[in-house]
């Protein structure tokens, strides 16, 4: 039941983040990008005191911020009155659908930051591998075999490892043994591999029908 609410709730932010970009490139013709960057802040200020006093007996069970989270919290603040000035400012200079679709950008921001300035390893992964599909006689739906593998992912840090690994990847598509040794003389050095761990393996078949 959870996990149909996490699902539900990021569905919604996704719609509202949608209109609130939409609705914003209109209104910006009579505003200016600060003044709608605050207007959205006082909203949303607005919007979390109301529930906070409906929610006040879990609030109680929470915990307090400390000392120690003073600077996490300054620059919080300083970034959340940048962030939607610059995001009003790209949505009144291009389109809002550009505006929005860039917005993404944030994900593989977020986890740049968290691997390089806070130490945080984001490091699980899937991959998914599926067939051409078959049909059954007298069927017109498409039965498709997939396979999804859960692990993790590692640096991959034996040179003589990326190398031959490399080497496999360049017979895929040439049979030139001189080219993929110059090519792997040459880039080699500079090739940064990863590896995903399996943790989990699972199979499926899905008809189409």
């Amino acid at each position: 039941m959870n996990k149909v609410k996490a699902i539900i709730f990021a569905l919604l932010a996704a719609v509202f983040y949608a209109i609130n970009v939409s609705v914003s490139k209109v209104l910006l013709s009579n505003v200016g990008p600060a003044t709608m960057a605050a207007l959205l802040y006082l909203g949303a200020g607005i919007g979390i005191a109301l529930l906070s006093l409906v929610h006040r007996k879990d609030a109680n069970k929470t915990e307090r911020l400390t000392k120690t989270d003073l600077p996490y919290v300054v620059g919080m603040i300083v970034l959340d009155i940048a962030a939607p000035i610059f995001l009003m400012l790209g949505i009144s200079y291009g389109s809002s659908a550009n505006a929005s679709l860039l917005g993404n950008f944030e994900i593989a921001a977020t986890i740049v930051i968290a691997l390089f300035i806070f130490k945080e390893a984001v490091t699980k992964a899937s991959f998914c591998v599926y067939d051409e599909g078959y049909r059954k006689d007298g069927d017109w739906a498409l039965n498709i075999r997939s396979v999804i593998v859960f692990g993790h992912i590692e640096f991959v840090e034996d040179r003589k490892k990326i190398y031959q690994i490399s080497a496999e990847l360049s017979r895929k598509f040439t049979t030139d043994e001189d080219y993929i040794k110059r090519e792997i003389e040459r880039s080699g050095p500079g090739t940064l591999m990863f590896a995903l761990v399996p943790e989990h393996i699972t199979g499926k078949l899905v008809n189409e029908a």
